[in-house]
């Protein structure tokens, strides 16, 4: 499977209230007033992508169409706490508007 399609799984799975993660040893990712929120360092981390460096997943990821396909859904990813760098801003999950 690829990583998106894990992505999009582990997305899908919280919203329906069946996330498996163990939220408490991720630091870069949480559940803040019921809507995922993360870092794209955290986002990496649990997908534990072994075959793959960070900055090609950032690369594959803002290549992608992921926001479109979320979007088709009725969610969306937006920027949750701007400090003016990606690797360090938290985006959020959540219904889209």
């Amino acid at each position: 499977m690829s990583f998106m399609n894990e992505l999009k799984e582990l997305f899908l799975n919280h919203l329906n209230n069946q996330n498996s993660l163990d939220l408490e040893h991720c630091s870069q990712v949480l559940e803040i007033d019921g809507q995922l929120t993360f870092t794209l360092q955290g986002l990496y981390d649990v997908l534990l992508l072994t075959d793959m460096s960070y900055s090609e997943f950032k690369k594959q990821l803002y290549a992608s169409r992921f926001n479109e396909e979320l979007s088709a859904l009725g969610y969306q990813v937006v920027i949750y706490k701007a400090y003016g760098k990606v690797d360090v801003n938290w985006y959020q999950l959540t219904i889209s508007k």
